[in-house]
């Protein structure tokens, strides 16, 4: 299959109202993640957080930047990569935050499409170590 190919579970939508509901009900959820307003029902995607309000936007804006930046000097690749964060509010969106700057590091470096989902997994497949470091108190 293609990395462009979405599959949903089998929820025993059997009449052709209830496959009807379902499609729209994909198709809405998909839309609220690309405008970046959240992700929902993911049951393998544990820990991410996409319903951000505007401070946590900022920082995951910012995770993202610097995952491109990093990602775009990196020419020979890397072995590891550590995030770090103090705070208390990107503490609680740190798995998040870690996610969204692995992204977009990986996305010149891969022939596969990273995303929130499979990220770590493409990482870890590639002996790559991720690391998360919190701190409770901002510097």
């Amino acid at each position: 299959m293609g990395d462009k190919v979405l599959l949903t579970p089998h929820l025993g939508a059997s009449t052709n109202e209830a496959q009807t509901a379902v499609s729209i009900d994909a198709v809405n959820e998909i839309l609220l993640y690309l405008r970046g307003q959240g992700i929902e029902g993911a049951v393998n995607a544990g820990g991410i957080e996409m319903n951000l309000s505007a401070p946590e936007k900022a920082y995951a804006d910012l995770a993202q930047r610097m995952g491109i930046i990093l990602g775009a000097i990196a020419e020979k690749g890397f072995s590891s990569i550590t995030l770090r964060t103090n705070g208390e509010l990107p503490k609680r969106i740190a798995a998040t935050l870690q996610r969204l700057a692995v992204i977009e590091l990986l996305k010149g470096h891969i022939d596969q499409t990273p995303n929130v989902v499979n990220v770590l997994h493409l990482a870890e497949q590639r002996g790559i170590s991720i690391r998360q470091e919190t701190m409770g108190q901002a510097m």
